[in-house]
């Protein structure tokens, strides 16, 4: 699934630099406002685990088309103990049977919140809460789907390049020390 990407980045300074957070780190005060707040979303007290949120996230990049974060945030989550059959589903079957039930539920939404916003209704919101989740959890996934949003956008607009050995550098830092810089 995940391929090297050959083009070169988009801006000059960025051709050595293996994270989005460096190029965060240009400018402390985007670097200190960000990184604490991906930190909250991604690990933050929540129903749902870490793995769980970076299982999320690899879905809205494979939602998204973005290779670079789709590759890292694989990586996390298998790091995280995620099932790799379960990881491996989210491009080929999402819904399928490596997929447990309750998971689906919060797949689904975060679908039809990243490819149609404002097509949200209550009944969306509703299946998640039958699944078994609450209130507070279906926030958490709002948060980490519009953080991915913006992540996502960040790297493909800036042509950060991805490769399985900088996605498995960057899985392996998320997952040990997760969004602090």
């Amino acid at each position: 699934m995940e391929t090297t990407n050959t083009q070169t980045p988009f801006l000059s300074y960025t051709k050595d630099y293996h994270n989005i957070a460096e190029v965060f780190g240009r400018t402390p005060e985007i670097i200190n406002t960000i990184m604490p707040f991906s930190q909250q979303v991604m690990r933050g007290d929540s129903e749902l685990s870490g793995g769980e949120r970076e299982l999320i996230a690899a879905y809205v990049s494979i939602l998204n088309s973005c290779k670079f974060c789709l590759g890292a945030h694989r990586q996390v989550a298998q790091n995280l103990n995620i099932d790799k059959a379960m990881i491996d589903a989210l491009a080929e079957e999402p819904l399928g049977d490596a997929i447990p039930e309750k998971i689906k539920a919060l797949l689904k939404y975060a679908r039809k919140l990243t490819e149609t916003p404002s097509r949200i209704i209550k009944e969306d919101i509703q299946a998640m809460l039958d699944a078994g989740w609450n209130e507070k959890t279906v926030e958490d996934v709002v948060y980490v789907v519009s953080l991915f949003a913006f992540y996502n956008r960040f790297a493909d607009g800036l042509g950060f390049l991805g490769s399985p050995e900088i996605s498995a550098m960057n899985g392996q830092y998320l997952a040990e020390k997760g969004y602090t810089f």
